[in-house]
């Protein structure tokens, strides 16, 4: 073992990445490979890859709407523009979603060795903390959810950018300092929760023994700023989000605090959900626990600080720091979570660091025996915990397993059921999720299940029910205006229509259904500033895009829809309507063949 970490020690540093490299390549591809074969998981899935517009093709349009729009709630138009590229290669097939998220995963781990070895010192101690945060099944979610992209794209630049600026302090190369400014920008544009860097910051000229004089304190101004910039960007897109009282949130988050000490240490039990149904108060037993051990971690700190245990002062209040964002993320009101895994991808870091530092002060051959079969025993444990992800119906059924209470869980399964065509398993799981609480979605889900029976008369009250639990549920009022039209009922169907273009402007469907609506009733001009605005919101709605075209045709304009035909072409090449007409026009003389 000794010739071992000597051998690492002798490696230039270009060998010695080469080799960590293909370690964890070799390693990843092992223990999470057959992720890249699974399919995408209606959790958030859809919302931000198969099912959104703006992410599929690159257009100076889409790439408008992703920095200057909120998705739905938050801004990363970092982790939308690396989704553009992923649809470039792939389209909407999940392979290449979820390779890059698991080569992000890689990269991630390299780059946490890098710094860990600059921290620690020695190679072999940055090799296991790699290896750590490499292979623990705490963060299989962020590698195999090809919705966690945002954690992963968001943790390199983190990454990035506390490296260039331990280079920048130790060399002084502004180039370097330039770089982590930057790589912090990118980093809060893929997910605002790396906004406590500037304090890690004064972390690590902590451990440098650096003086904290009015140039280390004048050198974070850029990144205060920055992180004030996107801070209230991020609580702008928030704040038309219901919100829980406070204390509630920040009784959540010190439960969560010793949920993932604990996971990390004892890591069974794994789930994309951790739903909490108990009193949230000061007075619940299921507090008194975490609260201590919040104490004990800040009478830890300060304890270090007094004795100059730099590594423990670092590794605490890292952990503590980094996960404070998560706080806002425990309530989706009103149901409440202890947690979330991909909450503790970057907070990890501070405890493999702080076991780094244990490995460094109990270096001995037992002991670097020891780390290397945690590292496999990890490695073990996250192979076999993989293929709960390999789909929706099985992830929905792996949380119910743990959570048989979880309503979330029992409307997921019953929506995977549906989507397979298990009509009668679908309408068990939708009453099992009503039965615990009445709730929207629910209602919603239930509703298209009866209409995929052949059932829409059934399915109104229940979109009706579902719009009365929730006054903005815009997918709702969109399928209820559409039934209520079929049914002649044309003032109900516009009201439907309007509130649904009210409350959630950026979806295509609710202005097509008025442009519909206005065509109808002789309103070309209304009709046509409908349709322009289903397409800016929805670019390949070739619905929309056929509409507009005929209506232009008909009111004589032909220059106009000549080019929108073009344009038409130019979004959705493949449409066979856009060919249909594009031989009408050259037939009629309008357009030269």
């Amino acid at each position: 073992m000794h010739s071992l970490q000597e051998s690492l020690e002798r490696l230039s540093s270009r060998q010695w990445l080469l080799l960590v490299g293909a370690l964890f390549l070799i390693t990843g591809l092992l223990v999470y490979g057959r992720a890249v074969h699974y399919d995408f998981v209606e959790l958030d899935d859809a919302l931000l890859i198969y099912e959104n517009p703006k992410i599929q093709g690159y257009t100076l349009q889409n790439l408008r709407k992703i920095f200057t729009t909120y998705d739905p709630e938050l801004y990363i138009p970092i982790t939308l523009l690396s989704y553009q590229i992923d649809y470039a290669f792939g389209g909407t097939s999940p392979f290449v979603y979820h390779l890059d998220n698991l080569l992000l995963h890689i990269i991630n781990a390299l780059l946490f060795t890098v710094f860990a070895r600059q921290v620690l010192k020695k190679r072999w101690v940055a090799l296991i903390c790699g290896f750590l945060f490499l292979v623990h099944p705490l963060h299989s979610e962020a590698a195999v959810w090809a919705s966690a992209r945002k954690d992963t794209l968001s943790t390199l630049f983190f990454l990035l950018s506390v490296l260039a600026y331990v280079w920048h302090a130790r060399s002084g190369r502004q180039v370097t300092y330039v770089i982590s400014l930057i790589a912090f920008a990118l980093g809060l544009m893929s997910k605002v929760s790396i906004i406590p860097l500037p304090i890690v910051l004064f972390l690590f000229d902590y451990l440098d023994r650096r003086r904290f004089s009015r140039c280390l304190f004048l050198n974070k101004i850029p990144y205060v700023c920055i992180a004030i910039l996107f801070g209230i960007v991020a609580i702008v897109g928030k704040a038309h989000v219901e919100r829980p009282p406070f204390t509630d949130l920040l009784l959540m988050w010190v439960k969560s605090v010793a949920f993932f000490i604990q996971k990390i240490l004892w890591p069974t039990g794994f789930s994309i959900l951790y739903p909490f149904d108990g009193a949230i108060t000061l007075r619940s037993p299921a507090f008194y626990g975490p609260l201590l051990l919040l104490l004990a971690l800040l009478g830890i700190i300060a304890v270090a600080f007094l004795r100059r245990r730099r590594f423990v002062v670092l590794g605490v209040s890292f952990y503590l720091l980094t996960l404070a964002p998560s706080l806002y993320n425990l309530a989706k009101f009103p149901d409440y979570y202890i947690t979330s895994d991909r909450y503790a991808y970057v907070p990890s870091i501070g405890l493999f660091l702080l076991a780094g530092a244990g490995l460094l002060w109990l270096e001995r051959a037992a002991t670097r025996v020891l780390a290397l079969a945690i590292v496999l025993a990890l490695a073990v444990v996250t192979f076999l915990h993989i293929p709960v992800w390999r789909n929706h119906e099985v992830l929905a059924q792996h949380v119910l397993s743990i959570y048989p209470r979880s309503r979330i869980a029992w409307m997921d399964l019953g929506n995977a059921l549906r989507d397979r065509g298990d009509v009668e398993g679908a309408h068990r799981a939708y009453n099992a999720s009503l039965a615990i609480r009445d709730d929207p979605r629910v209602n919603y889900n239930k509703a298209l299940l009866l209409e995929m029976e052949g059932k829409p008369d059934d399915a109104i009250p229940l979109y009706e029910h579902a719009i009365s639990l929730s006054i903005s549920y815009d997918l709702a009022r969109i399928n209820l205006g559409r039934l209520y039209y079929e049914r002649g009922r044309r003032a109900d169907a516009r009201e439907q229509f309007e509130k649904a273009a009210h409350y959630a402007p950026h979806l295509a469907m609710p202005h097509f259904n008025l442009g519909v609506l206005a065509m109808e009733d002789g309103s070309m001009e209304e009709a046509e500033r409908f349709y322009r605005r289903a397409i800016d919101a929805e670019p390949r709605f070739a619905d929309a895009r056929v509409n507009l075209i005929v209506m232009l045709l008909k009111l004589g304009k032909t220059d106009s829809a000549v080019r929108e035909l073009q344009q038409a072409f130019g979004a959705i090449p493949g449409e066979q309507r856009f060919r249909a007409m594009r031989d009408h026009l050259i037939a009629q003389g309008v357009i030269k063949k």
